[in-house]
């Protein structure tokens, strides 16, 4: 509902602020390492969190109190997002793999995501819920139909892009990944300090054309739909 803020630390903790007071409101303690991430469910009764020690977690975002710990990564996790209709939770992790896991129980480990050669570092669900997209330090980012657990796309190097630069993108570690709230497109940073803009079809299929090649060194704010720069954000000294 826009009052409350969640905060994460190296402390082993995440705490909950209220926005507009600065006041403490929740404190989730249990992690035996630092916490690395740190969301609300959509409807902003849960929290998920991530760790170094090996486990997300899932807390009562009004009392702090812990509701279940996710255990099956070998790694340090990294992020834990929930599905937009919060039937799932999807982790990623430095072991290299994503885990699918059933928000019912709030325990089941209900699907492996297996194909990264690398630590998976960041994920994002589809709009609908259906599919997941995974970056990873291999330098790929991955589209999978959670059900099947099938790749449905893999975007290593970008080599069916003629543009020597874009194709380029990714060589390094994928950063960052993200699906448009229209789930219209898939949008990628990388450590070569370019954010890369692909359009996704109906059926959650990558679409080779309407490609945005983006520098981000300062940070800036592009229309979509016409691939122009909006606005410029100085401050920042490197990507």
């Amino acid at each position: 509902d826009g009052t409350k803020v969640v905060s994460y630390s190296a402390d082993t903790t995440a705490r909950v602020w209220d926005l507009k007071s600065g006041k403490q409101l929740a404190l989730m303690s249990g992690h035996k390492s630092t916490v690395l991430w740190a969301e609300f469910s959509l409807d902003g009764k849960w929290i998920a969190t991530a760790s170094s020690d090996h486990t997300a977690r899932v807390w009562d975002a009004n009392s702090g109190v812990g509701i279940s710990v996710f255990k099956g990564h070998t790694d340090k996790v990294y992020q834990a997002r929930f599905s937009p209709d919060g039937s799932r939770v999807v982790t990623s992790s430095e072991d290299g793999f994503a885990c699918v896991w059933d928000a019912a129980s709030m325990t089941q480990l209900s699907k492996v995501l297996k194909g990264h050669e690398s630590h998976v570092i960041s994920i994002d669900f589809s709009p609908d819920s259906q599919h997941v997209v995974t970056s990873s330090k291999d330098g790929s980012a991955r589209l999978w139909e959670i059900d099947q657990e099938e790749i449905k796309a893999v975007f290593k190097g970008y080599g069916d892009i003629n543009d020597a630069q874009i194709r380029n993108h990714a060589l390094g570690d994928v950063l960052e990944v993200k699906f448009s709230p229209d789930g219209g497109f898939l949008v990628t940073s990388s450590e070569d300090s370019r954010a890369l803009l692909r359009r996704v079809d109906r059926s959650n299929q990558p679409i080779a054309e309407d490609v945005l090649l983006a520098p981000f060194t300062p940070a800036r704010l592009w229309d979509v739909k016409k691939g122009v720069l909006s606005q410029e954000f100085e401050g920042m000294e490197t990507g």
